[in-house]
């Protein structure tokens, strides 16, 4: 840090546009001796000019400028300049420790529309790029046997898998074919451990298993998955009618894949249980 002393009024005086600026408009900043106060402009300070040099140590640093008070008693004016901007500061006397200013931010327009809330619009195109990502980031899953439909039993399926850095999405679907109004609720989740593998779980990523092939890997059941969450779009479903959810599962993006059993509970005809390699 270098203490500089830059009367530099007279070289921006043939660039600026003309501008009034009443004392009553400048920020008044609070010192106390032996103590240190920060100014904060966010972009690289090029000249500092003060009226009193004697009665304030002034260092620059970069974008900040610390601040000492010298003597008791006085007080001057303080005036910077950025690449974008100039900015004036009345430095009052030192006084109370308790009111001093210890830091004093006045960051650039460009800096600050950064750290503010996005607007509307491009709310909406955050969700829009978001949506987009989704749709082309997401796969089919494959069913291994065709579904039979029957006018008696409610059916589930896992319809789209979507991998992402936070979890894996799967997306379902209930159809309820019965002729009584069904309650769907967020399936449990739990991963099996197969201990024999008669088909490599490589070629049947991304598929919804029989009961048969499931049978075949002889798997375990581990405790039910923690950190699983979801959302269904109506819970109650009326006969003929159907609706569709999701549930992440905390899974490494790109990991190997690995048979996970999803539990709706059961209705009239049976357990609803499906099982899916991802």
């Amino acid at each position: 840090m270098n203490r500089i002393w830059l009367p530099a009024i007279a070289l921006f005086a043939f660039t600026a546009k003309a501008q009034n600026i009443n004392y009553t408009d400048i920020q008044h900043i609070h010192t106390a001796l032996n103590h240190l106060t920060v100014i904060d402009l966010g972009e690289p300070i090029q000249f500092v000019a003060a009226a009193d040099p004697d009665s304030f140590q002034i260092e620059r640093a970069g974008d900040k400028v610390l601040l000492q008070p010298l003597k008791e008693g006085t007080a001057t004016n303080l005036i910077l300049w950025t690449p974008s901007r100039q900015v004036s500061y009345e430095l009052d006397a030192p006084g109370d420790i308790q009111k001093m200013n210890v830091l004093v931010r006045s960051l650039p327009v460009s800096v600050r529309a950064t750290s503010e809330a996005p607007s509307e619009k491009e709310r909406q195109h955050i969700a829009a790029m978001a949506t987009s990502q989704a749709v082309l980031g997401a796969q089919d899953i494959a069913v291994e046997q065709p579904f039979k439909s029957s006018s008696s039993i409610v059916a589930v399926s896992v319809t789209r898998v979507l991998r992402t850095n936070e979890g894996t999405y799967l997306q379902f679907q209930i159809v309820n074919h019965s002729a009584a109004p069904f309650r769907a609720t967020m399936p449990a989740v739990t991963q099996l451990t197969p201990t024999q593998t008669p088909v490599s779980l490589l070629a049947l990523r991304n598929h919804q298993l029989t009961a048969q092939t499931v049978d075949g890997f002889k798997a375990k059941n581990t405790a039910s998955l923690s950190g699983v969450s979801g959302q269904i779009q109506q819970a109650d479903i009326q006969p003929g009618s159907s609706t569709s959810g999701y549930v992440l599962i905390p899974t490494r993006n790109g990991s190997n894949p690995e048979i996970y059993q999803l539990d709706f509970g059961s209705s009239k005809s049976g357990a609803l249980i499906e099982t899916v390699v991802i």
